[in-house]
């Protein structure tokens, strides 16, 4: 499984990212994950295991890029919850489009569609 830390080694680089860059590197690492837990994942697990990677001082401004980028894909329906108790212990799943956007290498093409769909508005 990829960490995070050898995906985007400088953290300045991280921190510069958007939510939705970051969120591509994220869904990677979950698919991953989930190969590996009957389909599933913890965000919080994941994140607690990259993020110190990167020094105690840059904690805070990791922790806080990487869930901004779990909420993007939170509600960008690239992943939801997991089916009955798992989900409300907050284990996910990606969704059908996550899986796609994955097996297609479509997601920065899925990116640009939702930055445009939120411009329109």
């Amino acid at each position: 499984m990829s960490r995070l830390t050898d995906l985007i080694p400088d953290v300045h680089v991280l921190t510069a990212l958007t939510p939705e860059e970051l969120a591509g590197y994220l869904l990677s690492i979950a698919r991953d994950e989930a190969i590996q837990n009957n389909g599933q994942f913890l965000p919080g697990r994941l994140t607690d295991q990259n993020y110190g990677s990167y020094g105690r001082e840059h904690d805070g401004s990791v922790r806080h890029a990487l869930d901004e980028a779990w909420h993007w894909l939170d509600t960008s329906s690239l992943i939801m919850p997991a089916h009955d108790i798992n989900g409300k212990n907050s284990w996910r799943v990606l969704t059908r489009q996550g899986h796609r956007v994955l097996a297609e290498g479509t997601f920065a093409s899925f990116r640009r569609a939702e930055a445009f769909a939120l411009r329109m508005m």
